[in-house]
């Protein structure tokens, strides 16, 4: 195996690194302008959807009730951004919100969101079925091993029920917290 100096080492770090900043900094390949999007096609994603996420220059923001016009994309509101997300601009922490509207020419993809809501509510049932019928048949093997008793109608009962309980429960956490489902509409992806 060859050995690699420390001072070359350092100089392809800095290299690599420089490098890749350099390439993060150009600009996207795509320049858009009105005339090369088709806001119809957008703007009717964006009216089925609740959402819609932009990524500009980097940074992704998820814009409430979403509009295309010819100049960009319009909004109402920035959906609250996380923590981690904050920028320090001037010495203070403060969101920096996309231009209203956003002009295309900025904008590297849209993707509009809709809350899942049926598919969070089924996998939150079938968690709590299975969670149920696990503690339920887990009672029961106990219950049985301490009477000396063997698996009855009983035991099934309570398995049966302690499942579907918990299911229930679990459906009812799964439709309040529903995923959300993200389809990139621009670019336009070529299937």
């Amino acid at each position: 195996m060859k050995r690699i100096k420390a001072g070359r080492l350092v100089r392809i770090v800095r290299t690599s690194v420089a490098l890749a900043m350099r390439l993060a900094a150009v600009a996207p390949a795509h320049v858009a302008s009105a005339d090369s999007v088709d806001v119809a096609r957008v703007q009717q994603q964006l009216e089925e959807a609740q959402y819609a996420r932009i990524g500009i220059e980097g940074r992704t923001h998820v814009l409430i009730k979403a509009r295309a016009v010819p100049e960009g994309l319009g909004f109402e509101r920035v959906e609250k951004v996380p923590r981690r997300r904050y920028e320090v601009v001037a010495g203070e922490l403060e969101v920096v919100p996309p231009p209203n509207p956003a002009p295309w020419s900025r904008i590297d993809q849209v993707e509009v969101g809709v809350h899942a809501r049926l598919q969070s509510t089924f996998t939150g049932a079938a968690i709590g079925l299975a969670t149920g019928a696990a503690m339920g048949a887990g009672l029961a093997a106990f219950g049985n091993g301490m009477s000396g008793s063997d698996w009855s109608a009983e035991s099934w009962g309570l398995t049966l029920g302690s499942g579907a309980i918990f299911a229930v429960v679990g459906a009812g956490i799964g439709a309040l917290a529903p995923a959300t489902r993200w389809k990139q509409v621009y670019p336009q992806l070529q299937n």
